[in-house]
C-alpha cells in the first residue's frame, strides 16, 4: 500500500489520533503534498525544458502536459470559497471546544 506523510495507512491508524489526523487533512486542503504535488512540479520542469527545444511552429508546451492522465481530474479540481471557508470553520470549532474542555 501507498505511503502517506512516509508511512503506511497501517501505520498511521495505529499512530495519530482523530484531532491529528484531522489536521493534516486540513493541512492538505490548504496546501497539498504527496505524489499528486510531485506530478505538477515535474511537470513545470518538463515543460520549460520542452518550450526550450520547441519549433517556433509548435504550440507551447504546459506543465499538466507531462502529468500522468490518471492523476488529472484530481489536480484540476479547485477549491471553492465555501471549501476553504468549511477547513478553517472545522478548526476554529475544534479549538473553540478544546478552549472551553481545559478553560
Amino acid at each position: 500500500m501507498g505511503l502517506a506523510l512516509g508511512k503506511t495507512v497501517k501505520q498511521l491508524k495505529k499512530e495519530l489520533d482523530s484531532k491529528e489526523f484531522t489536521d493534516w487533512k486540513a493541512y492538505y486542503q490548504i496546501e497539498p503534498f504527496g505524489t499528486e504535488q510531485d506530478y505538477v512540479q515535474a511537470g513545470i520542469i518538463s515543460s520549460v525544458i520542452a518550450n526550450v527545444n520547441r519549433s517556433k511552429n509548435s504550440s507551447p508546451f504546459k506543465p499538466y502536459d507531462f502529468v500522468p492522465s490518471s492523476f488529472k481530474a484530481q489536480l484540476h479540481k479547485k477549491q471553492s470559497i465555501e471549501d476553504i471557508k468549511g477547513i478553517f470553520e472545522k478548526m476554529a470549532t475544534k479549538k473553540s471546544k478544546k478552549e472551553v474542555k481545559h478553560g
